[in-house]
């Protein structure tokens, strides 16, 4: 018995050994593939409108791809909503410029335009957007964000032009060297002088009734009422004065001045002064000046002295002409000022948010679109690319960069201190090849 029970040890440990010897260890299963994720990081949208055919949406979405494998954008699909009610829908293919966010990639949006014709709605206060990705593949999927949109700044008044010749009423013969102004109302100050053929036009004038005054040497000034609904034509006519009794007789007097005749001014203006030299009397002198872009110093004098006066930046591209005039008992002298046209135009933008460069802003914050253009009218192309950026902690949603008139859209955060803080958004652009600045201040409150 004892022997056997040896034998059948023996035998039950040979066949564990071969067991061990024959077994095969098992692969590790290999991890799924990727598949494609996109989310809406960030929805931006502003509103505008010219005030009679409803409204236009431009949206930009920002999207991120975080399943790791790169996702084909088909479609953004925008419905714009007030409450709960949807006003207007739009589909955009192909909305990114490459089709395909890379895996882990981030990518922008084209600004997606949407046009609202009926002019019954209310601006939407929501947008809702719906990004539709990898269309038939194993990952295809959609991403949905929503977004407020902030009610569109009123749209700029239009303007309008005043044309027309002023012309002798006697010879019909135009006048050149006059001046046609604005007296009154909201257009007040705004003026022209005639050409050689007594041609004027005043532009960006803005709707409305006013008084224009014509005038020029050897002239009667001349008012007339207009009112502008559209761009419009004035022709006027002016009598020559008439020089009346000869003054009574008095103390006379003979003055020189320098320069005399006639001068020339740069289209950039500046200071410059006439001397005045009394050579015979006692009597003194009146100075005056026909033109509202030279500003005299002094009015009056007695005897020796200086006449200082100022001549504006001419904007124009053409030259212009005023006349200083200086008399007294007795006589009189007249300097011709000619000042140079802008024969090298340069430009001059500005950055608003609804027409103010300085923006004040609530503790809480909030996102502003900020507008920015030239100045004044400038000839196409003249001014350059532009780039903005801004006082921390102040951010931009969207581009920062264009050329000519454009926006950037900008968040201001909240203001957890007591204090008032002042930012800026600084615009840089080339005039055309000097590198310029032009700012928007930001004044935030403070949290009570």
């Amino acid at each position: 018995m004892h022997r056997v029970a040896v034998v059948a040890a023996a035998t039950i440990a040979v066949a564990i050994a071969a067991l061990g010897c024959s077994h095969t260890p098992t692969a590790p299963t290999p991890p799924p593939p990727p598949h494609a994720s996109i989310a809406i990081v960030s929805l931006t949208v502003e509103a505008t409108t010219d005030g009679s055919a409803g409204y236009t949406y431009r949206v930009v979405l920002q999207l991120k791809e975080s399943g790791g494998a790169p996702a084909s954008i088909a479609a953004v699909d925008l419905t714009f909503m007030d409450g709960s009610a949807a006003l207007v829908t739009s589909h955009h293919d192909r909305p990114l410029d490459v089709p395909t966010v890379p895996a882990n990639g981030t990518m922008t949006t084209r600004e997606l335009e949407t046009l609202d014709g009926d002019p019954s709605h209310a601006c939407a206060k929501s947008v809702r957007a719906t990004v539709t990705f990898n269309p038939g593949a194993a990952d295809a999927g959609t991403a949905t964000a929503v977004a407020e949109v902030a009610p569109p700044a009123p749209p700029p008044p239009r303007t309008f032009t005043l044309t027309g010749v002023v012309s002798d009423e006697a010879t019909n013969r135009g006048i050149g060297g006059g001046t046609v102004s604005v007296l009154d109302g909201p257009n007040a100050g705004k003026s022209s002088n005639t050409d050689g053929n007594g041609y004027y036009s005043i532009p960006t004038l803005g709707a409305g009734s006013f008084t224009v005054q014509a005038r020029a040497n050897g002239y009667d000034a001349s008012n007339s009422a207009v009112t502008l609904t559209a761009d419009t034509r004035l022709d006027l006519k002016l009598r020559r004065t008439d020089p009346g009794p000869p003054p009574p007789p008095g103390p006379t007097c003979t003055y020189t001045m320098s320069p005399s005749g006639a001068t020339t001014i740069s289209e950039y203006g500046g200071s410059a002064s006439i001397a005045i030299t009394r050579t015979a009397g006692t009597c003194g002198w009146q100075a005056t000046a026909d033109v509202n872009w030279m500003t005299l110093g002094s009015a009056s004098g007695n005897g020796n002295g200086t006449l200082a006066y100022t001549v504006d930046l001419n904007f124009g591209f053409f030259p212009r002409t005023g006349v200083i005039s200086i008399a007294w008992t007795g006589g009189s002298l007249r300097l011709n000022v000619t000042q140079l046209g802008n024969s090298n135009p340069f430009c001059i933008m500005f950055v608003r948010v609804g027409g103010q460069s300085t923006l004040s802003v609530g503790a809480a914050g909030g996102q502003f679109v900020a507008t920015i253009g030239p100045l004044l009218p400038t000839p196409p192309g003249l001014c350059g690319a532009w780039t903005a950026s801004a006082t921390p902690p102040i951010s931009f949603v969207g581009s920062i960069s264009g050329s000519g008139s454009g926006a950037v859209t900008f968040t201001v955060p909240s203001n957890g201190a007591q204090a008032e803080r002042t930012m800026q958004v600084t615009v840089d652009y080339r005039d055309p090849n000097t590198l310029r600045q032009t700012v928007l201040t930001v004044r935030q409150t403070g949290t009570p």
